[in-house]
């Protein structure tokens, strides 16, 4: 094989190599934007809402991604019905009044590894 041969082999496999190399950055790009948006912190509290209903059945449930962005939902149970709300949340704050149960949960979301 004379130089020149030589030269075109290494030339298609450096081309190769370069399309090889974009096609994992591309994947490393898609990925990288999974998991950006993905919910890796989560935070749980259960806890009575009034006094006359036992059992923990009401709850604030954080659910975040990495940035502190996501939702909290809080379902407060009573004898005569359960309510369920939701609030946005956004870099760990969320954007209505918090109760102390939704900030639990926050912050047990915050603390989560992710």
């Amino acid at each position: 094989m004379g130089a020149t041969d030589r030269l075109a082999v290494l030339e298609r496999e450096n081309a190769l190599a370069a399309a090889a190399r974009d096609a994992e950055l591309r994947r490393v790009d898609a990925l990288e934007r999974t998991a950006h948006v993905e919910l890796p912190r989560v935070g749980f509290v259960r806890y009575n809402a009034f006094s006359d209903v036992g059992s923990d059945l009401s709850y604030a449930l954080a659910l975040l991604n990495r940035d502190g962005d996501g939702v909290v939902l809080t379902s407060i149970y009573s004898r005569e019905d359960t309510r369920t709300y939701g609030k946005s949340v956004a870099a760990f704050k969320p954007a209505q009044d918090p109760s102390e149960e939704e900030l639990a949960a926050i912050a047990k979301a915050r603390a989560a590894i992710s």
